[in-house]
């Protein structure tokens, strides 16, 4: 497959399995907020996107099957598509009448596309040339903003104009469409003799590896930090008395949109800088990020600098985000892809959800300055904790961060 075509391949999956989440866990609690609910009920509705965290209990039998069937590609399809019918089927559930049952369906959706992503992840490894992950990553962050883009920003603009159910519709609809560069690209490569058989014990033994546990422990840190600013920095714009359709733009289209930006950047400069370097820009790009919604959180009301201030932030954790997968596939091992790729991903995230969560309470007790000032200054400890540790977790053993797969008929290494 050449090599614009397998980012063709890449975009298209991730945007579509990001889609309906981004409009659950941006758009849905501006909505929330307007309609009455309290900061820290928004904070916990992050609980829902537990699937995320908790796949890599379950990747090692994603693995074992597409060894088994085929390859990745298969199971992407079948879950895409069961994706899609459960982002429809909301449609038909109202969230005010119906709101533990619209919760389930959201926590149903996001276990589809968590399982979907196991494979996606072990596919883009697999497809993906060592020289060619800092850009295919950078493509893989940018489909993922351009999923919230769509989930999130313009999706809240059209739930206020056409309402609940004929949003949810068009999402699952959207969601078919990037299918089509996968169904039209050519079959994967085969899977190498001798490859190994992923299970439980996997996790185990990754766990084991002292450089792989710092590496987990500063992705769960730097991703929280990112991850709760953007996720508070909402229900922040809403208590302003900005309106929803606002919101949708500054946080959504244009927000994430210059988001994209910070990806496709920072995919470049992990191949010219190197990760180390991307990864500390990264930390110091995202404490000046968090930094930029501070006066906003003091009310500063000012249109020019509230988008200066959203841009910055979500082109900053983009620009991290990248050097974090990166770096993550080179941890990967040899017939572990999906597994060791969703456990890094699954700690990464679980930083998000952890402290997304704690910030709702933080706002609500101390207010929306004390949250983003602590979130800055935990991302300069971060900066510091990486420049103590890198050199114990710079070269992976076992993984794919040296040379391409090896061919079938060799033995793995």
């Amino acid at each position: 497959m050449k090599i614009n075509g397998k980012y063709t391949v890449l975009a298209g999956l991730y945007l579509a399995q990001t889609l309906p989440g981004h409009f659950f866990t941006n758009a849905f609690p501006v909505i929330l907020r307007q309609e009455g609910a309290s900061l820290q009920t928004i904070g916990l509705l992050q609980i829902m996107a537990l699937p995320w965290v908790l796949k890599f209990l379950w990747a090692p039998l994603v693995d074992r099957l597409a060894a088994k069937g085929g390859g990745y590609a298969r199971y992407i399809i079948g879950l895409e598509i069961a994706f899609a019918l459960v982002s429809v089927a909301l449609a038909f559930f109202d969230f005010r009448q119906n709101f533990n049952l619209v919760l389930l369906l959201m926590g149903l959706s996001f276990f589809v596309a968590a399982t979907q992503d196991i494979a996606t992840d072990a596919y883009a490894i697999r497809l993906l040339d060592p020289s060619q992950r800092g850009v295919g990553n950078g493509v893989q962050t940018g489909a993922n903003m351009l999923g919230a883009v769509l989930g999130a920003g313009g999706a809240l603009i059209m739930y206020t104009h056409l309402g609940w159910q004929k949003t949810m519709l068009v999402i699952g609809l959207v969601v078919f469409l990037p299918l089509i560069p996968l169904l039209g690209a050519k079959p994967e490569k085969p899977f190498e003799q001798n490859r190994p058989k992923a299970g439980f014990r996997d996790l185990l033994t990754f766990l084991k590896d002292s450089a792989k546990r710092k590496w987990l422990l500063l992705i769960f840190l730097a991703n929280g930090c990112g991850m709760a600013a953007i996720f508070m920095s909402k229900p922040l714009l809403v208590d302003l008395g900005f309106s929803p359709d606002f919101i949708g733009f500054a946080s959504g289209i244009y927000g994430v949109g210059i988001g994209v930006a910070g990806a496709f950047v920072g995919g470049l400069m992990v191949s010219r800088w190197g990760k180390r370097k991307v990864f500390l820009a990264g930390l110091l790009f995202n404490c000046l990020g968090v930094l930029f919604l501070f006066p906003l959180s003091l009310g500063y009301k000012n249109l020019v600098y509230l988008f200066v201030g959203m841009g910055v932030s979500l082109n900053a954790f983009a620009f991290l985000l990248t050097a974090i997968n990166t770096i993550a596939m080179d941890h990967a091992r040899i017939g572990r892809e999906g597994c060791d790729y969703s456990l890094q991903l699954a700690v990464s995230f679980l930083g998000g959800v952890v402290l997304s969560g704690i910030s709702g309470v933080v706002a609500h007790n101390f207010g929306f300055a004390a949250l983003f000032g602590g979130l800055s200054l935990l991302s300069l400890l971060v900066f510091g904790l990486t420049q103590r540790i890198w050199p114990k977790i710079q070269s992976p053993s076992g993984g794919h961060s040296d040379t391409p797969l090896v061919k079938a008929g060799s033995a793995t290494p």
